[in-house]
């Protein structure tokens, strides 16, 4: 990369990272674009961008093993460390011929569970000693963020041999009271299923998997969870009971009951979180929790998930909550409008209900 075209790139990054941007997006013909509060702001300051500055950030991003596998896969998904502070995780992919690119900022100092304003019930399971827990929510929702927050939780008040497999690496961890190690997918071993394969046998107490997605790593999660290790996951979904179906389709669909089984004993809890806009400026987290109690195993067990829902409505004295529920409190408490919670609810209807008895 040119000399220029380096100093170019520099302010860009550092341009993203000073306005607090979510997202960076770079691709050939357009200026640079950030993502503040969920908003697509152009960088005007900066020129439309070349071919030539976007072949020449491969050099500044990839080694030559991983420009290989983007060019045999077309895209790859990458760390870079920036500043003192923190990190960006790069997504560099092909589109009409060229390559464009979105980089997302990971602040190295991680939040605590109770900063990112998640309640009690959260770290409550991270002091479980076995079990499966998915962080679910679509793009952008902050599940990594969270799986961090729970990681550095364990560190400071347990001694637990931990161990994360990430695609890639976001957040780095010091050993406080723990071990961690931590192994990046396509660096540091081939596929997250490779890296979970010879886990039944080894001294971990605490998994990290950064992407439940594909069946097999779902089902080995599961195990896992099952063999006394607690397993602490991502998955795009939008519900617990979304979270639910997608790990029982995981397995054949000769194998339902015997799954409905095994997850009804291994699940420990769902969090799933989205992002709302606040009153006057940046995002509040917002969490559905399910948590493991002898209603939650009988439903799973039984196969009639759809009525995980009112388990999660009669079950707040246990520490369960409704997505709706909290953001009717936010209505009320005038941190979020009523429209974008609106636009945030699963039941439109049912959180109106909800605000009115409030």
């Amino acid at each position: 990369m040119k000399t220029g075209d380096e100093l170019t790139l520099r302010r860009i990054l550092e341009t993203a990272a000073e306005h607090r941007a979510s997202d960076l997006h770079l691709s050939v013909g357009n200026p640079p674009v950030l993502r503040i509060d969920t908003k697509l702001v152009p960088l005007s300051d900066f020129p439309e961008l070349p071919v030539e500055f976007m072949n020449g950030i491969l050099d500044v991003f990839l080694s030559p093993e991983q420009k290989q596998v983007l060019e045999r896969d077309r895209e790859i998904m990458v760390g870079y460390p920036f500043a003192h502070e923190g990190r960006f995780k790069i997504h560099l992919f092909f589109q009409r011929g060229s390559i464009a690119a979105t980089l997302r900022y990971i602040n190295d100092r991680v939040m605590t569970l109770q900063q990112l304003g998640l309640p009690p019930a959260v770290a409550q399971l991270t002091r479980s000693e076995s079990g499966l827990v998915v962080v679910s929510g679509p793009f952008g929702s902050g599940r990594s963020t969270t799986l961090a927050g729970m990681i550095t939780l364990i560190n400071q008040t347990n001694q637990k041999y931990i161990l994360t497999i990430e695609r890639p690496i976001e957040h780095t961890f010091a050993n406080d009271r723990s071990i961690i190690q931590q192994r990046e997918v396509g660096r540091d071993t081939p596929s997250h299923m490779t890296a979970l394969s010879t886990l039944s046998e080894e001294d971990v107490n605490v998994v990290m998997i950064s992407d439940l997605d594909e069946p097999d790593v779902i089902r080995a999660a599961v195990d896992l969870a099952l063999s006394g290790r607690l397993v602490l996951g991502a998955m795009d979904t939008d519900s617990s009971v979304q979270t639910v179906e997608k790990i029982l389709s995981s397995y054949p669909s000769a194998d339902r009951f015997m799954a409905q089984s095994r997850l009804s004993e291994g699940l420990a809890g769902v969090v799933c979180q989205r992002l709302v806009p606040r009153m006057g400026g940046g995002n509040l987290l917002v969490a559905e929790i399910l948590l493991s109690n002898s209603a939650v195993r009988s439903v799973i067990r039984s196969g009639t998930i759809d009525q995980l829902d009112n388990v999660i409505q009669t079950s707040r004295a246990q520490g369960m909550e409704s997505a709706d529920h909290t953001l009717a409190q936010l209505v009320k408490t005038g941190e979020v409008k009523i429209d974008d919670a609106l636009a945030a609810a699963r039941d439109r209807d049912g959180l109106a209900m909800i605000a009115q008895t409030l």
